[in-house]
């Protein structure tokens, strides 16, 4: 199995930039003043967008790693989110993987993206509130 370059990582991680930031845009006011469990609960939906990414990238690219292909697109990601933060958020997300904690939250991220039976997903906001636990 091959380690993925931050090339082939880049792409993925913005794509769960992207979505993660469509569904945040409803509960900015909630997330400005977040708590540390509030923070925990975004962080493990962000994870699972990114793991629905993960998905894609192995799907395209059978030969990876896929522990090394997720630590790829998680360093990306926080790089060009969190920026300072970068390492902090990325020892979370490590964490979570290692420990396999915070799957709930995790699958609400997934989830968001994943449709059945080729159908569109025309609302991924509701995964959002479910993983933070406001709806």
């Amino acid at each position: 199995m091959s380690t993925p370059t931050e090339e082939l990582c880049t792409p993925y991680a913005e794509g769960a930039i992207t979505h993660v930031k469509m569904c945040t845009t409803f509960y900015q006011d909630k997330l400005k003043d977040a708590d540390n469990t509030l923070m925990t609960r975004y962080l493990a939906f962000e994870l699972g967008v990114m793991e629905y990414f993960l998905r894609a990238m192995l799907q395209r690219h059978n030969s990876l790693d896929v522990n090394q292909s997720i630590l790829g697109i998680a360093i990306c990601y926080a790089a060009a989110k969190y920026g300072k933060h970068a390492d902090s958020v990325f020892n979370t997300w490590r964490e979570m993987l290692t420990g396999g904690s915070m799957q709930k939250e995790r699958s609400f991220g997934f989830e968001s993206l994943r449709c059945n039976d080729g159908e569109e997903r025309h609302n991924s906001v509701p995964f959002l509130g479910k993983a933070l636990q406001l709806d």
